[in-house]
């Protein structure tokens, strides 16, 4: 029986167990329901990763494909009340990513290069603003059928909500390729610092575009326009967020230092504290996680050695986990209603995106033809601004469905292709292990 074979009925049987146990558990209690939720997507996730890297895709493509046919919008294998039980394990999932991709930001190399990163940073978020912005409000009137935009101002607000969402990469998808090839150059570097640069910078973006949208979707709101309320807010959450990092750093730092001993349970407390305390304060786990590591590795890098070896052996159930329950709340509906308009964002994002990285890059003197590659994965933080959107507009629910509809359909289509776009870039690169 060839290996293949092995795995697909390794998957079956994983998916037909779930079924049974979901329905002799419908009445048993969250604990228990999360409980198998969470072993169904790790040992499935972990058959399908195999299986797809059989034909050299990376795994985290098969772990977004066995969530979306398990999920609650496949054979409902998971079901939308457990993916509800499992929001402090994504934060947990999105703590340890964080604390990996801090690890990997040496302060000497980013002052080295924060003139391309800036570039690159940039020009992207230039590019892709300005096209998707318009794009989308030439397209949507014509594109979304049956939905009245309302007025020129209105309409152009909504582009603008859609740009924004359109912008942001994936951290989480740029770390795990990059565990699971080994990858070292300048291709690895430069996504990851870009990606995690950009995405910090989108959420203040983002924050101000709400603002704005709110006051001209309401005009008799009280956030008509940027008020200094709304800045204090954005300030708030993102130095609270630096904070907390750095505060966690420091004691973790101490920790490698004098103490030296229980490092893998170090890192599970720290990564749930991480997510339990972030959700409470309304700070980014994301944020205070890579904030975290960054000091660690930086402060003590020979300490830090021991920690993060522990992070890189988490790493692979918690990817699992993580990319199947991004997998497993994409709605193929949502593509199938919107696919043309969604296919001409995901166009225009593509384009921008590469024509904003190669014009950053060659600013800088960068040369390399497949960085741009690296910055078209999305998952979680997407889909959280997707959600952030169709509240905004909310006063707006014929509006509001429509856009939320034809933004999850564009995530998932970069979702799915981005990982495997991004391993391309760097094996053509040639930055990639060849025992990985």
């Amino acid at each position: 029986m060839s290996r293949a074979v092995r795995l697909i009925l390794s998957i079956a049987a994983v998916i037909l167990i779930a079924l049974l146990a979901h329905r002799q558990a419908e009445a048993s209690d969250g604990l228990l329901a999360s409980g198998a939720a969470i072993g169904t997507l790790l040992l499935g996730a972990w058959f399908t990763g195999r299986l797809v890297a059989l034909i050299t895709l990376p795994k985290i493509t098969g772990y977004l494909i066995f969530g979306l046919f398990a999920g609650p919008y496949g054979l409902q294998a998971i079901t939308h009340e457990q993916l509800d039980y499992l929001r402090l394990i994504n934060d947990f999932a999105i703590s340890l990513i964080a604390l990996t991709a801090g690890g990997e930001i040496h302060l000497a190399l980013l002052r080295k290069s924060a003139r391309t990163i800036s570039a690159i940073l940039v020009m992207q978020i230039v590019a892709v603003m300005t096209g998707v912005v318009a794009v989308a409000y030439l397209t949507l009137p014509h594109l979304v059928t049956g939905v009245d935009f309302g007025s020129n101002a209105q309409l152009l607000i909504i582009a603008l909500l859609v740009a924004s969402v359109c912008c942001l990469s994936s951290p989480a998808a740029v770390i795990a390729v990059l565990t699971e090839t080994r990858a070292e150059g300048p291709v690895a570097g430069m996504t990851l610092a870009v990606t995690v640069c950009k995405d910090l910078v989108l959420i203040v973006i983002f924050a101000v575009v709400v603002s704005v949208a709110t006051g001209v979707i309401d005009p008799e709101s009280t956030r008509s326009l940027v008020s200094a309320s709304t800045l204090k807010t954005i300030a708030v959450h993102l130095l609270g967020s630096l904070a907390m990092g750095a505060g966690v750093g420091f004691v973790l730092a101490v920790w490698l230092r004098r103490v030296r001993v229980q490092i893998p349970l170090l890192v599970v407390f720290t990564c749930f504290g991480i997510a339990v305390v972030s959700e409470s304060l309304h700070l980014e786990p994301l944020l205070v996680a890579l904030t975290a590591g960054m000091l660690v590795l930086n402060a003590r890098e020979h300490d830090a050695e021991a920690l993060f070896d522990t992070v890189e052996e988490l790493s692979v159930p918690v990817y699992c986990i993580f990319f199947a329950l991004a997998g497993a709340k994409i709605n193929p509906e949502a593509l199938a209603l919107t696919w043309p308009m969604a296919l001409v964002l995901v166009g225009t994002r593509t384009a921008t995106i590469w024509g904003g990285t190669t014009a950053g890059a060659r600013l800088t003197g960068l040369r390399s033809a497949w960085l741009p590659l690296g910055y078209l994965p999305q998952a979680g933080v997407s889909i959280a601004l997707a959600y952030a959107v169709k509240e905004t507009l909310s006063g707006l629910p014929d509006i509001s469905d429509k856009v939320f509809t034809l933004l999850l359909a564009a995530i998932t289509c970069n979702e799915i292709a981005g990982p495997a776009l991004l391993k391309l870039a760097l094996v053509r690169s040639g930055e990639t292990q060849k025992d990985a």
